[in-house]
């Protein structure tokens, strides 16, 4: 993780926790619990995005990363395998699915209005503005790998383009929470991001027969409440979303990632549920 190193620290908020906050973290009925108004989160998601018409979005991708980029990363495999297997047989059992049965996140261009909004147990009710790896909207990004739900066996090769790395949505309360378990590697301010969290899950993603730890990194969020070394909960709140890093609507930025011999890959989090299987 080079690129995290030598970053200005950012100053984290400490604010006080409610007892209905933490009896909401803790209850199986959170998932159904809403202390907002319907449609708050559209509200948010309005802003986003300030195009009214629909571009048809790139199918264009490039052929699926050298096999032996994927088979031959063993020194990668000797320090972290070991570790995503047994932390994802630790937790699997235990966590709740991200969406709703039935429900995709999207893998294609969004353009307001068609920003699909659902209640995730997890993560709150949440409206979807920019869908995973969509490649016009966003600021120039080089070559790109990831792994997509209708290939979920594939690391597909992406051409440079104004990509979105990850997905894009906006959280009808504001606080961004975790998908996954896990521990916090960094807190930092990041150019173009602004406020940047990282963490390492506790599951692990299949690839060509072989288990990696999941990453993730959470951008522009306002601030912070979480350092590194801390060990987060599936839903926790981890800070409150913002717009920091650039002239940006208030939102999350959320990209998940597993990393083979020094390349990064993106992955949707379509196809981590199925491999979680909750």
């Amino acid at each position: 993780m080079k690129e995290i190193n030598n970053r200005k620290r950012i100053r984290r908020s400490r604010r006080p926790v409610s007892l209905l906050g933490i009896l909401l973290l803790l209850s199986p009925a959170a998932s159904v619990i809403s202390l907002v108004s319907s449609g708050a989160a559209l509200a948010y998601a309005l802003r986003l995005h300030r195009l009214t018409h629909t571009v048809p979005h790139s199918q264009a991708v490039g052929p699926t990363l050298p096999s032996e980029l994927i088979t031959n990363g063993k020194d990668l495999l000797r320090t972290e395998e070991g570790y995503a297997s047994e932390q994802q047989e630790k937790t699997t059992d235990e966590l709740i699915p991200l969406f709703p049965d039935g429900f995709k996140l999207p893998e294609s261009q969004l353009w307001f209005p068609n920003y699909p909004t659902v209640v995730s147990p997890v993560l709150g009710e949440i409206t979807i503005t920019g869908g995973f790896m969509e490649d016009q909207g966003h600021s120039a990004k080089p070559t790109t790998y990831a792994v997509f739900s209708d290939r979920p066996t594939e690391v597909l090769q992406l051409p440079p383009s104004n990509r979105n790395l990850g997905v894009d949505y906006v959280v009808s309360d504001h606080q961004i929470r975790t998908p996954y378990p896990g521990e916090v590697i960094d807190v930092a301010v990041e150019r173009g991001y602004g406020n940047r969290c990282y963490i390492k899950f506790n599951i692990a993603f299949e690839l060509d027969g072989r288990k990696y730890p999941v990453f993730g990194a959470f951008a522009h969020a306002e601030s912070y409440s979480v350092e590194p070394g801390q060990v987060l909960h599936q839903g926790e709140s981890i800070g409150v979303m913002g717009s920091s890093g650039g002239d940006y609507p208030v939102h999350v930025d959320l990209r998940l990632w597993i990393e083979v011999d020094g390349t990064r890959i993106d992955l949707s989090p379509n196809v981590i549920e199925a491999q979680l299987d909750v």
